[in-house]
């Protein structure tokens, strides 16, 4: 039983952290892109993909089985911690004796010392993963906005800003991150101290393994699909390149990264404990569309407004990012989609039901480097666009049938939200039209949009999903 109270401050929490997330995202990368040269951030591109990865690996899975499973004992607590560290710590030990073997891959693009120094980051961020697990089972996000914001300030703006300004060049993006996770840690621990007691048991270790296992080959995969365009295009494009595909992604996956993680946190944690499958259905319908419609809403603005986004976070420098910017924002109504449709198969413990579809992403954003590396970069992440939007659809209509929800009605649905986003596009497009200046623009285009959602909201306000949707994860799921 959730209590109503917990949900509904857990939820603020939550919109509050990220909303503080992306605005210090904004305010990172508007410093580091004007103080740090393009090719540290094509470098760096590389490094942060790597990193990546591996702290998918090392978590193991067991930190979210924690945060799924309705009982848990000390056992469960020690094997998760241990699992992590141990895991993390030997992953740790193949990137630093092959960081020379990668450097040597990459063309010496970025070098050894700095993979050995980057790797760090994901056994520091193993050594915290079971606090976070209990914040996030506890519903006590406020802890977890004053742990990622404070450090955050300290590690990857204050750090980062100083030893950028003395001319640590990339070494001020490692160092700077290190920081943050270094007082993430030490800031989880504090709000949610465990025992490092070791203490096994067979049960718990089978218990944790299932989900875990599952669900880091799941995230592997995922976080693969998801790194390896930078991963190839820094083997072979150049690492300004890199650095200018790398910031147009950067900046249009910041709308699916904050809206999704606004839901993911909640949604999961909530769907995990639903036993009504008529209310879980409804509230995923619900969750669903408009998740999506965001997506849509997002993708179009960032697409008319990609000059200005680019001018005001990168500076005048970057105007080579523009291009990059307008293609990849169209992704972003397709990762929203992903992005819920993984929420489902955790929730409902179905990880292996979207394996093949995550494979057939990986592969496919491979074969769009591999195959087309000599044609231009703009043309490559078109291919990619293309690769997230089939991803996205696979993912959908899986979580369709695990929600046990009706194929047909779902590509009703499907393609209505596709017509209002056609609705949503003229109407970008009338408004620029008529206006040239691009801050009228984007101004216009808010007010436009904030009366004709009064309306909508004024118009519909008694209608029972607008009722149903006020009253999401805070009334009816208790």
């Amino acid at each position: 039983m959730l209590e109503k109270g917990k949900i509904k401050s857990a939820f603020k929490w939550q919109v509050l952290n990220i909303s503080s997330q992306a605005i210090l995202q904004f305010v990172f990368i508007m410093i580091s892109a004007r103080i740090l040269p393009k090719e540290v951030h094509g470098a760096f591109a590389i490094l942060n993909a790597l990193v990546f990865v591996m702290t998918i690996s090392s978590e193991g899975g067991v930190s979210s089985a924690l945060i799924q499973r309705k009982i848990i004992n000390k056992k469960h607590i020690s094997i998760a911690f241990y699992l992590t560290v141990f895991i993390s710590l030997f992953l740790f030990i193949i990137i630093y004796f092959s960081s020379d073997f990668i450097s040597d891959f990459y063309d010496r693009k970025v070098k050894m010392k700095e993979i050995q120094l980057a790797s760090l980051i994901f056994v520091i961020m193993a050594i915290g993963k079971v606090s976070e697990a209990f914040l996030i089972k506890e519903f006590r996000f406020k802890q977890l906005f004053i742990s990622k914001n404070i450090s955050f300030i300290i590690g990857n703006i204050l750090v980062v800003f100083v030893l950028a300004n003395l001319n640590f060049g990339i070494y001020s993006l490692i160092l700077g991150f290190i920081t943050t996770q270094l007082i993430t840690v030490l800031l989880y621990y504090y709000f949610s101290q465990h025992s490092f007691a070791f203490n096994w048991g067979k049960k718990e270790f089978n218990d944790l393994f299932y989900f875990g296992s599952s669900f880091t080959l799941l995230r592997v995969v995922n976080y693969l699909s998801s790194q390896a365009d930078k991963l190839l295009i820094g083997k072979y494009f150049s690492v300004t390149s890199l650095s200018i595909y790398e910031k147009g992604q950067y900046i249009s996956k910041m709308p699916p990264k904050y809206v999704g993680n606004a839901i993911d946190a909640i949604m999961f944690s909530a769907f995990s404990k639903i036993e009504n499958k008529k209310t879980k259905g409804e509230y995923f319908d619900i969750i669903l569309a408009f998740v999506f419609l965001i997506g849509i809403y997002f993708g179009l603005l960032f697409y008319y407004n990609a000059d200005l986004f680019v001018a005001v976070i990168l500076g005048d420098n970057w105007s080579d990012a523009v291009p990059f910017l307008k293609i990849l924002s169209l992704s972003i109504p397709a990762i929203l989609l992903a992005r819920i449709g993984d929420i489902i198969v955790r929730a409902e413990n179905k990880m292996f039901k979207s394996l093949p579809i995550k494979v057939l992403f990986l592969l496919s954003i491979i074969i769009s480097v591999l195959v087309f590396k000599d044609e231009q970069l703009i043309f490559v992440s078109a291919l990619i666009v293309i690769c997230y939007w089939i991803h996205g659809f696979l993912m959908y209509f899986l979580s369709m049938t695990i929600m046990k929800r009706n194929i047909i009605r779902g590509v009703l649905i499907f393609f209505l939200l596709i017509f209002i986003g056609f609705l949503i596009y003229l109407k970008f497009y009338f408004i620029e039209l008529l206006i040239n200046n691009n801050w009228y623009f984007l101004l216009i285009n808010i007010i436009v949009d904030s009366i004709i959602l009064s309306i909508l909201l004024f118009v519909f306000k008694n209608n029972r999903f607008v009722i149903m949707f006020k009253n999401i994860f805070i009334k009816k799921i208790a």
